[in-house]
């Protein structure tokens, strides 16, 4: 027993025993921890920023004269430059003839007419 402790040397290693034994358990817990945050951050980097670049496709609406050939109709040429953006070919066809003043959908060989599409959009 030791004079100013009141306890004995077998108390006494015991209880430094239970402290190491916290600090390895509290020092495992931080390894655990950091671990697991560590595995996070590298699945958010490497998922998100793939599922990012996916979903951040930006898109320009451009316009084309497009010279008539013979044998095209407002439906061709509409389902020729036709993308999602415009929901369906006839409301493509209906900005066409808007574009163009049109009251109906015959088109004339050899005139130029105005073609909205779209195409991706590069702002790097």
């Amino acid at each position: 027993m030791t004079a100013h402790t009141g306890i004995t040397r077998t108390e006494q290693l015991i209880i430094n025993s239970k402290r190491r034994r916290n600090r390895e358990l509290q020092r495992h817990i931080t390894i655990l921890v950091l671990t697991f945050v560590l595995i996070i951050i590298m699945t958010v980097l490497f998922f998100g920023t793939k599922s990012m670049a996916a979903g951040n496709r930006t898109t320009c609406k451009c316009y084309a004269s497009v010279q008539i050939e013979p044998g095209d109709t407002l439906y061709g040429l509409a389902d020729r430059y036709y993308s999602s953006e415009f929901k369906s070919v006839d409301r493509m066809v209906k900005e066409i003839m808007s574009i163009n003043n049109m009251n109906n959908d015959v088109v004339i060989s050899g005139l130029y007419i105005i073609i909205p599409y779209y195409t991706e959009c590069d702002f790097r």
